[in-house]
């Protein structure tokens, strides 16, 4: 494949990702949130604007209540003591595949390493088993260590491996 991809004029790229599973049985235990930090849902915060507004523009919300699979209680965002956002993750499931899906997930640079996406991580796919999920996804950059080391502390394991080819 890579050879077809060369010579239909695509170069590769170090840029690689994985895909990686668990079964919700295996998902790991909550783990407390730091001092100062409270958890809420998308479903509790209707009041507000949605949080990927900077990322995905103003019409965000919107988009995602139209995505057939999207549900404002596993959209979660960890808030801060001034009531910013300080950490997320979207929680997606699918009820004809049983399967849940974790993306996107972040942490603002200003509250890392405090366990905040550990413990959005662990009630996001909580909250999917209890959904119904019966194997749970990520999919992740292999050059982002922070999210390939929480991923596989969580105890996803590593499925499939892919590579980007970029049109020259």
């Amino acid at each position: 494949m890579a050879a077809l991809l060369t010579e239909a004029g695509f170069w590769w790229s170090p840029d690689t990702g994985t895909s990686a599973w668990m079964s919700s049985q295996q998902r790991p235990a909550m783990t407390p949130l730091a001092e100062g930090y409270r958890l809420a849902s998308r479903s509790e915060l209707v009041d507000r604007p949605h949080h990927f507004i900077d990322r995905n523009g103003p019409h965000v919300q919107q988009r995602l209540r139209d995505t057939s699979l999207y549900r404002a209680d596993l959209d979660l965002v960890v808030i801060d003591g001034t009531g910013e956002v300080a950490a997320y993750g979207l929680f997606w499931y699918d009820p004809i595949t049983s399967v849940g899906f974790v993306e996107p997930m972040g942490t603002q640079e200003d509250h890392r390493r405090r366990g905040l996406a550990r413990h959005v991580l662990a009630t996001g796919l909580d909250r999917l088993a209890f959904c119904g999920a019966e194997r749970l996804k990520i999919n992740y950059e292999n050059d982002n260590l922070a999210s390939s080391r929480l991923y596989r502390d969580a105890g996803f394991s590593s499925e499939m491996t892919t590579s980007l080819y970029v049109r020259k």
